[in-house]
Formats: structure tokens, sequence, C-alpha cells
């Protein structure tokens, strides 16, 4: 019998771990555009470059950045005592659930042109090519526009995801992590899509907006309109 090379199945676990969150980050933005048009019984136009930006991101996070910072936190906090599960999940929350989410809803943002002042579109909207902004002063617009949601974003991260784990590191065997973090990551990651585009105070209003005769939003737009992974344990993703 042919024996698996170590290095060959860590490579395997890397590429379940990136297609899982890719596909995490692509269902979570399609769904994002399903909310954003407000229809329950027609089907949203989707945007391919958006949902390819979402999917991209899912890759470089899934497949890079969340495993090491999950394989950082099992080498700095072994075992599952009280002790170590609370620092697992300050870590997590610090890392993953701060810099994680900012860095997520900063970068969608961005690729989907970066925010900019009511002036600059103004002078947009005209052909000012002169007055439009730099891609440095559309990161300064688009870092204050994430400021400004960040709060909500946090508040609602904390009654997710610090319970999440406190499941998953204290409770949950290592062979059923995946699917069960994959489910609460999906909803996550809508909430994360639509909240890069449409800002926390669209959360509420988009609820109580009023549908038009054929079930979708009079005013909805075209559609313009994402956390976790481990490698040992299994691919956790939020």
């Amino acid at each position: 019998l042919l024996v698996p090379d170590p290095q060959w199945r860590r490579h395997m676990a890397t590429v379940r771990e990136a297609a899982t969150a890719v596909f995490i980050f692509t269902v979570g933005d399609v769904a994002a555009q399903q909310i954003e048009y407000g229809s329950v019984d027609t089907l949203a136009p989707i945007s391919a470059e958006r949902t390819g930006g979402a999917s991209a991101l899912g890759f470089i996070w899934g497949g890079v950045v969340s495993p090491s910072v999950y394989k950082l936190n099992e080498r700095l906090f072994p075992g599952r005592s009280p002790a170590s599960v609370a620092k697992k999940i300050l870590f997590s929350f610090v890392f993953l659930g701060n810099l994680g989410n900012w860095s997520m809803i900063f970068s969608r943002r961005m690729l989907a042109g970066g925010q900019t002042t009511d002036a600059a579109q103004e002078a947009n909207a005209k052909g000012d090519a002169e007055a439009v902004p730099s891609l440095l002063e559309r990161a300064r617009a688009t870092a204050r526009s994430v400021n400004a949601d960040f709060p909500t974003v946090i508040s609602h991260d904390i009654k997710v995801w610090p319970p999440t784990d406190l499941i998953v590191f204290s409770l949950v065997p290592i062979r059923l992590r995946v699917a069960f973090v994959s489910s609460v990551s999906v909803c996550w990651h809508t909430y994360i899509s639509f909240t890069a585009s449409q800002g926390t105070s669209a959360v509420p209003a988009e609820a109580a907006t009023a549908l038009d005769h054929g079930g979708a939003r009079a005013d909805a737009p075209p559609s313009l309109l994402v956390r976790r992974s481990s490698s040992r344990p299994p691919p956790l993703h939020r």
C-alpha cells in the first residue's frame, strides 16, 4: 500500500481550506446581493465582478491568512482547559474579529471603487478629471467609512463568534468542526458582504423598506452590489 506523503497531505489540506473559504465567501456575497435586491420572489441580477472579488478574498483569507492565525492560536494555547479556551477566544477576537472584519469590509469597498466625498462624486459625474480623487484619497475615505460602521460590526461579532468559539474549542469534536463553523460562516459573510456594500445603517432600514407590487423594491439598484479556518484542527471559516 502506498502511504501518502505528509507534505502532500498538508498541501491538500490547504487546498481544501481555500476551496471551502471561496465557497463560503461566494455564497455569502450572492445571498447579500439577493437581500439588497429586496425581493423574495425574484432572483437578483448578480454582479459577476463583485462576486469574483469576494471569491478572490475568500481564497486569500481561507488559504493563507486564517489558517496561519489558527495554527498560531493552537500553538500558543494548546488544550481544552478553561484558561486555554478563554485565551483562544480572545486571540481569535482580536485578530479575526477586529483586524479580520475591518480588513474584509475595507477590501470589499475598495474593490467596488472605494468611498469618495460628495464633492468628488459630483466632480466625477461632471467629468472633471482633475477633481477625481486619487487612490490614496479613496483609501482614506473608505477607511473613514469602515471606522464609522465598525462599532456596529463588532457588537454583532461579539454576539456570534465568541459563543461559537466557546462551543467549538471546548465541545465540538475535531471531525465535526468544519461543518459546524462553516454553517455559521455562511451567515456571517452574508452579513459582512451586505455591510460592505450598504453600511450598517442600511441593515434595519432594508428590513423595513416597503416592497412594490412586484415584490422588489421600487428603488432597488442594479446589483453593484465575509472568517475563519485552521489546518490542524481542520479548517474553520469565519
